[in-house]
C-alpha cells in the first residue's frame, strides 16, 4: 500500500530553516571563539580540566541563549561576559570545595609592560596572577595576555574605564607583592 505524501505547512518549512541556521550558526560562533574562551578560562583556573569544565559550561549558556541575543551588540562582548561571569561563579564554587597550592620560584617585580613584551608569562608571573583576587585577575589577563582595550574590557564586564584602570593597578600591586615575598623567601632560604 502506497502512502499518501506528507506536506509541510509554511509555518513548519520555517521551524526547519531556523534549526538548521541556529546549528550552523553555533557551530560557527562555538569553532570562533573556543580557543579564546579555553584560553580566558585556563588563565583564569590554572587547570587544565577545570578549564574544560567551565568552557563546556559556557558554550552551553551561549547556545541556550543565542536566540535571545540581541545583535544590536556586539555578540563577541557578550561571549567573553559569559565567559568571565561563568568562570568566577565556578572559582568561587571550586574555592569553597578545594584548596589549590602553588609552588614559586624567585621572581623579580612585575609590570604590565612585562607581558605586553612577553604574550606568553613564566608560571612565577602565572602562579603571581593566581594569587590576585579574581577581580583583578580577570582585568589583567583580559588586558595583558589577551589583547583587549580598556573599553572592550568595560563592555565585557560592565564597568567603567576608569574601574578598569583602577583594577588593573590594584592587581599589579597585588602581583608584586606576592612576587617579593616569595623573592624574599627564596633569599632567604624559605621555600
Amino acid at each position: 500500500m502506497i502512502s499518501k505524501p506528507v506536506y509541510l505547512q509554511q509555518s513548519e518549512y520555517s521551524e526547519i530553516e531556523e534549526q538548521e541556521v541556529s546549528f550552523f550558526e553555533r557551530k560557527e560562533v562555538f569553532d570562533k571563539h573556543y580557543n579564546q574562551v579555553y584560553r580566558i578560562v585556563f588563565r583564569m583556573t590554572q587547570s587544565q580540566s577545570e578549564s574544560e569544565d567551565i568552557t563546556q559550561d559556557v558554550f552551553l549558556k551561549v547556545f541556550v541563549k543565542l536566540a535571545s541575543f540581541n545583535r544590536n551588540s556586539s555578540l563577541e562582548t557578550w561571549i567573553y561576559r559569559i565567559t568571565v561571569n561563568t568562570a568566577l561563579d565556578k572559582l568561587r564554587w571550586y574555592k569553597r570545595f578545594t584548596k589549590r597550592e602553588l609552588h614559586s620560584e624567585n621572581i623579580d617585580d612585575y609590570t604590565a609592560e612585562d607581558n605586553h613584551a612577553n604574550p606568553h608569562p613564566s608560571p612565577n608571573v602565572l602562579a603571581a596572577l593566581a594569587k590576585v583576587k579574581p577581580k583583578y585577575r580577570i582585568v589583567i589577563i583580559l588586558r595583558d595576555l589577551e589583547g583587549f582595550s580598556y573599553k572592550e574590557i568595560a563592555d565585557i564586564l560592565d564597568l567603567s574605564s576608569g574601574t578598569v584602570a583602577s583594577r588593573l593597578s590594584r592587581g599589579y600591586s597585588e602581583m608584586r607583592k606576592y612576587l617579593k615575598s616569595t623573592s624574599n623567601n627564596y633569599q632567604n632560604g624559605g621555600e
